[in-house]
């Protein structure tokens, strides 16, 4: 099992979500509104100099799907390019009680 954690600018909140869908993927956790500097150009804290949020999506998957899951924001990353922030890690899950 795996933990995922997409961490992408809060503009595509319902991109997001659709593709959880799309992929079959009902159980998730969304920490909505971050503040988060990602280089000297991507930051986002909500104010006039640096408008706008991130936003964290965190779920459990199975290996194979966790993998699926991964190359779809690699694509959607390259998609995007380097000025929208978007990433992913996906972490090892010895034991897990939902």
């Amino acid at each position: 099992m795996k933990r995922v954690e997409i961490y992408f600018d809060s503009y595509f909140m319902e991109k997001i979500k659709e593709e959880m869908r799309e992929y079959g993927i009902e159980q998730y956790a969304i920490v909505p509104q971050i503040y988060s500097r990602w280089s000297r150009t991507l930051k986002h804290f909500n104010n006039h100099v640096w408008p706008g949020t991130d936003s964290v999506l965190i779920t459990y998957l199975e290996d194979k799907q966790a993998k699926e899951i991964m190359r779809l924001i690699k694509i959607m990353k390259i998609d995007l390019g380097k000025s929208i922030s978007m990433g992913a890690a996906m972490l090892p899950v010895d034991d897990i009680i939902l």
